[in-house]
C-alpha cells in the first residue's frame, strides 16, 4: 500500500499522521471532522513530562497523552578516553554509549601473513584497519531539557565528535482532555499559560463520509 506523510495545517487545526491514498482523497475533499473533547497543544522545548504532568494537574487540566523525548545523537569519535570521561559526567548529557573497535598487533600479523594478498594491499588494510581503530562509534542521549540550540553548542566544543542529531525538532506535544463543546475556549486559556506555543483543535478522517 503507497503511504506518506503529512502534516495539514487550517485554521486552528492541525491534522499530522501517515495516511494511504484514500484517506488523503477524502482529506481533500473536505471528508474529516475534529475531535470533541480534547485538543493538542504545543510546548516550548524546555519543557519535561514530570513539570507539565505536574503543572497541568494543579491548574486543572487532564493530559491523556504526552510526545516529549529527549534529543538522541549518533556518529563518530577520534577522542582521548579523558574526553570519553567528560562527556559522561557532562550535566547535558543522560547516557553516553561508546563502542571502540580494536585493532591489536596480532590483527596486524595475521593481515601480513595473508597468503592470498599483495604486500602493498595488506600494508593498505592495516593503515586503513588502524585508522579505523581510533575512531569510536558513539550514541549520545541528553536529558530530557536539553534543547537543540543547548545540545549543538556542547556537540561543537569537541571537533573530533561528528555526531547527527535525531528528533530536535521534534516538537514537544500533549494532548489535553476538555469539556466537549468547549474545545476552542479552552484552547483560549491553554494559550495563556506562559510555556505554552500553540494549541490546535484534532482533525479526524470522517469514515462514514468516504
Amino acid at each position: 500500500m503507497f503511504c506518506l506523510g503529512i502534516m495539514l495545517m487550517l485554521p486552528a487545526v492541525i491534522v499530522a499522521q501517515t495516511m494511504d491514498l484514500s484517506e488523503l482523497k477524502a482529506l481533500e475533499e473536505g471528508n474529516y471532522s475534529f475531535a470533541k473533547g480534547k485538543v493538542q497543544v504545543t510546548l516550548t522545548d524546555t519543557t519535561t513530562p514530570a513539570f507539565v504532568m505536574r503543572d497541568f494537574k494543579q491548574q486543572g487540566y487532564e493530559v491523556s497523552s504526552i510526545n516529549i523525548k529527549p534529543i538522541v545523537g549518533f556518529g563518530t569519535a577520534e577522542v582521548e578516553e579523558s574526553v570519553i570521561t567528560e562527556l559522561e559526567e557532562h550535566p547535558y548529557i543522560k547516557n553516553l554509549i561508546v563502542h571502540k573497535q580494536a585493532f591489536t598487533s596480532a590483527d596486524r600479523e595475521k593481515i601480513m601473513e595473508m597468503e592470498n594478498a599483495s604486500k602493498e594491499r595488506k600494508e593498505k588494510l592495516v593503515e586503513e584497519l588502524t585508522a579505523m581503530s581510533k575512531k569510536s562509534r558513539m550514541q549520545v542521549i541528553f536529558n530530557i531539557n536539553i534543547t537543540k540550540t543547548k545540545a549543538h553548542e556542547l556537540l561543537d566544543r569537541y571537533p573530533a565528535i561528528s555526531v547527527t542529531l535525531l528528533n530536535d525538532d521534534s516538537p514537544r506535544t500533549v494532548i489535553v482532555k476538555t469539556p466537549e463543546g468547549r474545545e476552542t475556549q479552552m484552547m483560549d486559556k491553554l494559550e495563556k499559560i506562559p510555556y505554552v506555543e500553540s494549541t490546535a483543535m484534532i482533525g479526524v478522517i470522517d469514515q462514514n463520509r468516504r
